[in-house]
């Protein structure tokens, strides 16, 4: 009796101990490859595993100097090439002054529902819908009003976050 109750104690404290929360601190390079070392690293990435396998995981992204740069819940993380990473549900990233940049859904490791894109200010800029992955074709575009001398800079800007541009229309007052 006494015996089977020490095993029965042993193999609780046992399921207690493999039972732990685990957090992983890794760091990627501009090209979401692992850098191993954080001097080398565009980003900072905090992914956390919890104890109970039914709960959502989480991570968080950190620019070099602290600032957030990205947040959400994941599937899987993959610690040397972040293009394989695959996220869940609600994923928001953030431009250096801590407003938001966009605003992502995932539904299995794929883009699914509606994509928001913000400017530097807040305002925002274009919004896409997803269906497993696939854009709809649903597409809103947002009015800029700029000088001509930033009209340049916020073409690149709209490129280099992955907006294609279909048609620019130049308004003289």
């Amino acid at each position: 009796m006494k015996s089977t109750l020490l095993l029965l104690l042993l193999s609780l404290a046992g399921s207690f101990v493999c039972a732990q929360e685990r957090i992983d601190s890794l760091y990627y390079d501009r090209n979401g490859i692992a850098t191993g070392n954080r001097l080398f690293a565009d980003y900072l990435r905090i992914a956390r595993y919890p104890a109970d396998t039914l709960a959502r995981r989480e991570f968080r992204d950190f620019y070099p100097t602290g600032e957030l740069r990205r947040e959400g819940y994941f599937r899987i993380i993959d610690s040397l090439d972040d293009a394989r990473s695959r996220f869940d549900g609600e994923n928001t990233t953030y431009y250096r002054n801590g407003h938001v940049h966009e605003r992502l859904h995932y539904a299995n490791g794929l883009l699914d529902g509606e994509y928001l894109l913000y400017d530097e200010e807040g305002g925002l800029r274009e919004e896409r819908f997803y269906v497993a992955g696939a854009e709809t074709g649903l597409r809103r575009t947002i009015a800029c009003h700029h000088s001509g001398e930033d009209t340049q800079k916020e073409l690149f800007a709209m490129v280099d976050c992955g907006c294609t541009v279909v048609d620019v229309i130049v308004e003289h007052p």
